[in-house]
């Protein structure tokens, strides 16, 4: 996915999509609007490129997902398996951590597994690859899979929300920096 596919979204029209997906899903949690606005968004780009190493490249496992299927010779159940698993996988950090190869290799072993298709072991023994960092992944995905299966939304979303740093309101700042400018103005009038 790409901004040439999709087009770059204005700042102005994500707070606004914002704002509507908080009243339509999670107006049980905010009681008022959407506090965040355009700086905030663009702080936390800054912080996500800080964590890429300004890389602005990430790769999907989809592409080495449709070839590792293909020379496996197998079906569309274990490709329509493994596709939702990789897609699940993009909920994690696997995608900035390991190669999008090794995510596509966990996503079809976890299939497989699903799927209880013992016959493809020896593919995966064949594979030249790290298996010990594909077992990280699975564990990752499978750790995802375990906090879903007791997750419940309306009563832990609230504690994650209060976790967050509420900006100050805008009349807040204004009333600080007019507090902070009076009082340095009134040293200055005292020297």
């Amino acid at each position: 996915m790409s901004h040439e596919e999709f087009g770059v979204i204005s700042n102005s029209r994500l707070i606004f999509i914002c704002q509507s997906v908080i009243k339509s899903k999670f107006s049980y949690v905010y009681t008022q609007d959407f506090p965040y606005r355009t700086n905030h968004i663009l702080e936390c780009e800054f912080y996500l490129l800080e964590n890429l190493g300004c890389c602005l490249i990430v790769y999907q496992p989809y592409r080495p997902l449709l070839q590792l299927v293909q020379d496996m010779g197998q079906e569309d159940q274990l490709l329509t398996f493994s596709w939702r698993i990789v897609n699940d996988s993009l909920r994690t950090d696997v995608c900035l951590l390991y190669p999008s190869f090794q995510i596509a290799i966990a996503g079809l072993q976890i299939a497989c597994v699903i799927l209880q298709k013992d016959s493809m072991k020896q593919w995966f023994a064949e594979l030249n690859v790290d298996l010990d960092k594909v077992q990280e992944i699975v564990r990752a995905i499978v750790n995802l899979f375990e906090l879903w299966k007791d997750w419940k939304e309306k009563d832990e979303i609230q504690i994650l929300l209060a976790k967050i740093p509420k900006p100050k309101p805008l009349y807040k700042k204004l009333t600080d920096f007019i507090a902070d400018y009076s009082t340095i103005y009134s040293k200055k009038d005292v020297s």
